[in-house]
């Protein structure tokens, strides 16, 4: 954090609030300082305020106007019985938010990277949101519409690439040149060298 602070320090001139985010599951109190000495001599001592969101109280955020809050809810302090409040309340904020596609997308994707909700979990968030506003019914089918359709752009893709590894295995059973490969499956030179060596 201090190099980081340093930097930009040395580069803008200007004076700047050191903010530490730690967003890991250990519940030890992390430091808000960073300290450089030796035992004749404090060199350094470079405090910093410090957010350690696994000690924060999601409930504290749930009325913010802040995109970032609405994502990093998912690694505050929950328990597992309010896993589905956690997640109907980031679904209303993004709704009330009223952010661009593109914007909730990432959100979600964040958000659901780190609160997984296990299929009765989720039977049970569909039948919640239902009791959401009409607005914010709008809003949540438009985000998650656009989101579950990226994910299935994603697989095509995957899944086309994954079809054209098989041709090109085939092909090298086959004997066939790697350049001719390359031009059959548009994979690269180094893909097909992989392939070979498996």
């Amino acid at each position: 954090m201090f190099k980081y602070f340093a930097r930009l320090h040395e580069k803008y001139q200007r004076k700047i609030l050191p903010i530490v985010i730690y967003s890991h599951d250990n519940k030890e109190k992390e430091p808000d300082n960073y300290k450089l000495e030796f035992s004749f001599l404090k060199v350094l001592e470079f405090n910093f305020m410090r957010l350690q969101l696994n000690n924060e109280p999601w409930r504290n955020y749930i009325r913010s106007n802040n995109p970032v809050a609405a994502a990093l809810i998912s690694k505050m302090n929950y328990s597992k019985e309010e896993k589905i409040s956690v997640k109907i309340e980031f679904t209303r904020m993004l709704a009330n938010m009223q952010l661009d596609i593109a914007r909730s997308t990432i959100l979600t994707a964040f958000f659901e990277n780190y609160v997984k909700l296990t299929t009765e979990e989720d039977q049970y968030n569909k039948m919640l949101i239902e009791e959401l506003t009409p607005q914010e019914v709008s809003s949540v089918i438009e985000i998650t519409t656009s989101y579950h359709e990226k994910g299935r752009e994603e697989g095509i893709r995957e899944g086309e690439k994954e079809g054209r590894k098989e041709v090109a295995k085939n092909l090298i059973l086959l004997g066939i040149e790697i350049d001719k490969i390359m031009e059959a499956t548009k994979l690269s030179r180094e893909e097909i060298k992989k392939l070979i060596s498996e």
